[in-house]
């Protein structure tokens, strides 16, 4: 098997293992919160109240860019930066 091929292989992979984890997020996930969310439960509140400071904090835009760093130097056989 070729390296070309196997990075096909493996990056079809990740993006199958993402289309699922959006799927069960967007089935799953939210209706679960918005039914806590409706029974006005503590838990869940302290919860999203913590994930959004934590999101908050995150540079989203340094993300991509090292992942997109990280791709294309696997992509193409490069050191990583």
């Amino acid at each position: 098997m070729s390296y070309l091929h196997l990075c096909y292989k493996v990056s079809d992979a990740c993006w199958l293992c993402l289309q699922d984890m959006v799927l069960n997020f967007q089935h799953v996930i939210v209706p679960g919160v918005l039914a806590s969310m409706s029974r006005k439960d503590s838990d869940t509140s302290k919860f999203l109240s913590g994930l959004q400071t934590l999101v908050s904090s995150v540079d989203m835009d340094a993300i991509v860019s090292s992942l997109e760093s990280s791709l294309r130097s696997i992509i193409f056989g490069t050191k990583v930066r």
